[in-house]
């Protein structure tokens, strides 16, 4: 089954609530719906974590070249790890700069 984008998610429950009204929806709909849901929801948790636990080391210059002192590629610590994204930071992560 192919995923669907959030955004596209989003727009099939607003059809599912609008049908409502009109009586056209059915437990097999509303089931199928559901299951797409809760599929795109796990296929992101694990493409989000799988990629967590990969990653070991984090090049603060390569993946934030304009975002260090003065808008420059200079890092100092502290602003170094401020950069790494909140779901990176683990423990034996390396932070390059």
């Amino acid at each position: 089954m192919a995923t669907k984008t959030f955004e596209e998610l989003k727009q099939l429950a607003i059809q599912i609530r609008d049908e409502k009204t009109n009586k056209q929806n059915t437990a097999t709909r509303i089931g199928t719906q559901m299951l797409e849901h809760l599929e795109k929801l796990e296929q992101d948790y694990y493409d989000k974590t799988t990629i967590n636990n990969r990653t070991s080391e984090y090049n603060v210059s390569i993946n934030h070249p304009t975002s260090g002192i003065s808008g420059g590629n200079k890092y100092d610590l502290t602003s170094a790890i401020g950069q790494v994204p909140a779901e990176l930071r683990t423990a034996g992560l390396t932070v390059s700069f």
